[in-house]
């Protein structure tokens, strides 16, 4: 469900062109990304990433043109993640771009339109969960809480249990812990979610 907002976003856009009286030009395209950091720190363990965007924009008008788009993006971090490192999936209310200068992938990847439980839902379609430790996955309490779930919670952990493999477990992070804990990661990718405190992170663990 989630994978097709991308699809359902760029067949909106169609849809209305379609409908429209005016000159349309519509203007495919597909490229290679490249994501580098110029004058990194020397603790910054950093090294540059490529990856892909496909999509289309839409020309309207002979004179003045709106130009509107969809694209679909994708780069390589889950890739260059190796067992035990971790990613940190963040609310929209998370210090994300601060959290992520202190990780081996100091930019922020964004993830809009997803809510955290779809979010780890496509992440842990494609990233492993790791079960040699006694949590591959955390999330972060409500302050004053304890290891009390929200409601975002129960859903995302749902999702996590979905995917974790056996003998694998998950935890809960008081606020303060959950962000000195997130400094230590590997990337941090943020979603859409709303949800005070819906801020995860998964373990990459191992494919045999």
């Amino acid at each position: 469900m989630t994978m097709n907002k991308p699809i359902m976003l760029l067949a909106a856009i169609l849809l209305t062109a379609g409908a429209a009286t005016s000159q349309v030009l519509i203007n495919p395209q597909i490229g290679i990304t490249y994501q580098n950091l110029t004058d990194p720190a020397e603790f910054y363990d950093y090294k540059a990433a490529t990856g892909f965007q496909a999509g289309a924009d839409l020309r309207f008008g002979d004179r003045f043109f709106f130009q509107p788009g969809a694209f679909f993006g994708r780069n390589d971090t889950l890739m260059r993640m190796g067992h035990g490192d971790e990613l940190v999936l963040a609310d929209r209310n998370y210090p994300a771009h601060a959290n992520a200068a202190a990780t081996v992938t100091p930019r922020v990847i964004e993830l809009p339109g997803f809510s955290a439980p779809e979010a780890i839902g496509l992440i842990c379609s494609v990233l492993p969960l790791d079960a040699f430790v006694p949590a591959g996955a955390l999330w972060m309490q409500a302050d004053g809480q304890g290891d009390r779930p929200e409601p975002v919670h129960d859903e995302a952990l749902a999702a996590i249990r979905a995917h974790l493999p056996e003998g694998g477990g998950t935890a809960s992070l008081e606020r303060q812990a959950f962000y000195a804990h997130a400094r230590t990661a590997f990337a941090v990718v943020r979603c859409s979610e709303d949800r005070p405190y819906g801020c995860f992170i998964l373990r990459k663990g191992v494919i045999f």
